[in-house]
């Protein structure tokens, strides 16, 4: 007698990690070598092609080729190639004048933290400013105390 199991309800799928089949089969621009941009601008603007079905055969979302093409006529060549990714570094947002007012205040009261100088530059001089700011601030500037750890409690 031969048996045979039968699966009750539903059965269920084995998936792989979310988004991980979508994301190995596409490409960003920056993956792209430089020929196949000049390649698919050319493809565009000398040979007539549309941008559309010239996205499709390279699998490059329409965006990014339009972005390609849109480059291509300001820059030429040159605005093509790769360039070097951005760090997320901008340089500081902060006025110098809220820096200044941050370590004052700490100076002046040190027994004040970092919550009560942030609500004091909101609520008293206006100064528009977050708790993070205030906490690398006065990280930057050394007048931070460092804490002992808490004992734990068993």
């Amino acid at each position: 007698m031969e048996s045979t199991k039968k699966v009750q309800g539903k059965r269920k799928r084995t998936r792989s990690p979310r988004g991980a089949a979508r994301r190995s089969s596409r490409q960003h621009a920056h993956c792209h070598p430089v020929e196949i941009r000049r390649k698919a601008v050319q493809l565009c603007l000398e040979e007539g092609f549309p941008i559309r079905q010239v996205a499709r055969e390279i699998r490059v979302d329409l965006s990014t080729l339009s972005k390609w093409v849109r480059v291509y006529r300001e820059q030429g060549e040159g605005g093509l190639e790769s360039q070097p990714r951005r760090s997320n570094s901008h340089g500081s947002k902060v006025a110098p004048t809220v820096k200044t007012k941050v370590v004052d205040l700490k100076r002046r009261h040190p027994d004040l933290g970092i919550q009560k100088i942030n609500h004091f530059l909101r609520r008293a001089l206006f100064l528009p400013v977050r708790r993070e700011t205030v906490r690398r601030t006065l990280h930057e500037q050394q007048p931070l105390k460092k804490r002992k750890p808490k004992p734990r409690r068993t």
